[in-house]
């Protein structure tokens, strides 16, 4: 099916871009030939390799356009920063601006190299060892891949949307900029907030997966209840709290269907 291939250009692309990079998020200073480069080859290294493991019979042209696709959206990034002046003021709504189009070029080409092989015969174009090692277990390579998927998704990319997304909606703490031990609490909140976060959208996607619809809600209770202390006493955290809720519920749910 074309939906394998596609997942498995966006399983590539995830892995190599979001889980390989230092920083995923896009500076908006003007970042130099060098710099995208270098940020380049372990994406290639990556995506090569992945290639060669997983979808050999794809050939040697579709790994070379997947990659020069790569190139060409990093390089339109280059031209942008180069030749429009960002400023602080507009950073974020910049930073947003990239992120967006940056994914969103990404999956159009996915898109197309998959529908270019529409008539081909998938199941030839991947290594067999995938097929016999699920079989073995009595599991199905596409349920098992569908949820290597989900599992990469929800996580680091949702972060990273997510932050984008409430980036202009954060409210101001006077202890956003204290230390304790050389580390600003923020920091560390901001961690594990994520990481609850991925850990919440992620049972979301069990129980949406075995229908389990109302056992979400349980998920978003009990979220809440840690937080139930600032929420009452803060309004702006609240509603900040509540766009965040709703924002990771909406990502569970979409991956979950699409995927």
């Amino acid at each position: 099916m074309i939906k394998n291939l596609f997942m498995t250009f966006l399983f590539i692309h995830i892995l190599s871009d979001f889980y390989l990079q230092p920083e995923r998020a896009v500076s908006p200073e003007q970042k130099g030939i060098t710099e995208l480069i270098s940020r380049s080859l372990p994406y290639a290294a990556c995506s090569i390799f992945l290639f060669l493991l997983l979808i050999p019979g794809t050939g040697f042209q579709t790994a070379v356009l997947f990659l020069f696709a790569h190139v060409v959206i990093n390089l339109l990034q280059y031209l942008f920063l180069k030749y429009f002046c960002i400023s602080e003021k507009n950073a974020d709504a910049y930073r947003r601006l990239i992120f967006w189009a940056d994914q969103l070029l990404h999956v159009s080409v996915f898109a197309l190299l998959s529908y270019s092989m529409r008539n081909t015969d998938i199941a030839s174009l991947y290594r067999g060892f995938l097929f016999d090692f699920t079989t073995s277990f009595n599991l199905s390579a596409s349920a098992v891949f569908s949820w290597i998927l989900k599992l990469l998704l929800l996580y680091k990319p949702a972060n990273i949307l997510i932050v984008h997304l409430l980036g202009s909606y954060r409210p101001t703490s006077k202890t956003d900029k204290k230390e304790t031990d050389g580390k600003e609490p923020a920091e560390e909140e901001k961690q594990a907030g994520r990481f609850i976060g991925m850990l919440e959208r992620l049972i979301m996607a069990i129980l949406i997966s075995i229908q389990q619809y109302s056992a979400v809600g349980l998920v978003l209770t009990a979220k809440s209840i840690a937080r139930y202390d600032k929420i009452s006493g803060d309004q702006a955290f609240a509603e900040y709290y509540l766009l965040g809720t709703l924002l990771s519920t909406l990502v569970a749910i979409c991956i979950s269907l699409l995927f």
